[in-house]
């Protein structure tokens, strides 16, 4: 190149990207970024809610409470194998449990020795044939008292089910789906009856028909997938066993650990008991053979 082209090839390049610029501006193309690359990757607030997974007990299932607010729930309820396991975890210690649980000084049920009809009915006291977690591991825990039942949720890692939304919750609401977790489980947000629809029929959960038809076998509750006791809409269908069973403890009180609410009005030995959703209360020291528990848990970021 000859020393006149060196001099004028700068100019050359320089009308050539003009030249570009031009175009693309009349074309509508910018050379600047669209939107920012850094706000536009996505961020844990952006990301789907989930239920926290790989926690002791029943997988979580994630529900919608009538006002859109999210929360997590036990698939089942918690059974006799699971609780023994937190037990034995424990070993003996009872530390941690709020105030009001100071007098709770053992979480393994107290037993009445068998052939012993003395203590029969005891306030505290069940059973041994109704709480054996060797022979029977998989049938809903029961014969333990509000303050085991919390401390179980605690230990993995959940809470028991509560107020909608957060909260200290009461006594006041614990038949209203728009307040209490439970009952908006069990009634699909306040559209069914039952977990399913308006109308029971007797044998589809673990009621004395299902007992008489299949023998004690009816009482495990990890088959769900044999289940009928369940929801029909969405996240409510992965929820068993809410009616029937074994009533539900819930950390619906008068105050912390004073007069809890219990849910799933119902007997599994008296067809003269209809089961129901409905809830009631009673103190937390009692312990029977038909109460047991299910956890609930807030929903985590999405991984």
């Amino acid at each position: 190149m000859n020393h006149r082209m060196a001099m004028m090839a700068p100019a050359f390049v320089a009308l050539l990207l003009a030249a570009c610029s031009k175009d693309k501006a009349d074309s509508g193309i910018t050379s600047e970024p669209i939107g920012d690359a850094e706000s536009d990757a996505p961020s844990d607030a952006a990301k789907p809610e989930a239920c926290p997974a790989g926690l002791p007990g029943p997988k979580l299932v994630k529900l919608a409470a009538p006002d859109g607010t999210g929360y997590c729930m036990d698939q089942r309820e918690v059974t006799a194998g699971e609780y023994v396991t937190f037990a034995k975890a424990m070993a003996g210690k009872t530390g941690g449990q709020i105030e009001a649980c100071a007098w709770n000084t053992r979480y393994e049920p107290k037993l009445i020795p068998p052939h012993d009809g003395q203590m029969v009915g005891m306030d505290g006291y069940c059973m041994a044939e109704e709480y054996d977690p060797v022979k029977y591991p998989d049938r809903a825990v029961a014969c333990v008292d509000w303050c085991d039942a919390a401390a179980y949720c605690a230990w993995a890692g959940k809470r028991l089910c509560g107020k909608v939304g957060g909260g200290t919750a009461t006594l006041a609401g614990i038949n209203d789906p728009a307040q209490s977790e439970w009952t908006n489980a069990c009634t699909q947000g306040g559209k069914t009856k039952y977990p399913w629809g308006d109308s029971y029929a007797p044998g589809t959960c673990v009621d004395p028909v299902k007992i008489q038809q299949q023998g004690e076998a009816a009482k495990d509750v990890t088959g769900t997938a044999s289940s009928a006791c369940h929801g029909a809409l969405e996240g409510f269908a992965e929820v068993y066993d809410l009616v029937g069973s074994v009533q539900e403890w819930t950390a619906e009180c008068e105050s912390p650990g004073q007069n809890c609410s219990v849910h799933g009005d119902g007997s599994m030995s008296s067809p003269e008991v209809p089961m129901s959703c409905n809830a009631g209360s009673t103190h937390v020291t009692s312990t029977y053979f038909e109460r047991g528990f299910r956890c609930c848990a807030d929903l985590v970021s999405g991984k």
